[in-house]
């Protein structure tokens, strides 16, 4: 439990510098998820995780990708919010789509209508409800 407390207190008072409550709902292009990578991927409470946990938005689980950890995504409501324009809404798909054909990673919804809308946008072979 102390290395929990330990990094939750870390993330919090280091998280900003690459993302903060004001651009969390922007897209995260390639140059933000280099960017986060470089400030945290070195970083030993960092590679100390064994899994990144995305809720709202859920999105935000493109900056852990470059961690090559296991990733859960549960969205809680639109899996694509802060995705404003097409391109973005479409490489979130992209993104979403390599997540889920990961067997560590774990793509889930916690209601059926946010299964079904993920269902009919992005390609998937499993995904939990």
């Amino acid at each position: 439990m102390q290395l929990v407390d330990s990094f939750q207190r870390h993330v919090s008072a280091n998280c900003v510098q690459a993302v903060h409550h004001e651009n969390v709902h922007t897209a995260i292009g390639d140059g933000r998820v280099k960017n986060f990578y470089s400030i945290y991927g070195k970083q030993a409470e960092w590679q100390a995780v064994d899994a990144f946990i995305c809720l709202h938005p859920a999105a935000t689980c493109e900056l852990f990708v470059p961690f090559n950890r296991s990733i859960i995504v549960v969205t809680t409501t639109r899996y694509d919010a802060g995705r404003r324009s097409i391109g973005d809404w479409r490489r979130w798909n992209d993104r979403l789509a390599r997540i889920a054909a990961d067997q560590r990673n774990v793509v889930a919804a916690n209601n059926q209508y946010d299964v079904e809308y993920m269902r009919s946008v992005v390609s998937f072979g499993v995904l939990m409800e």
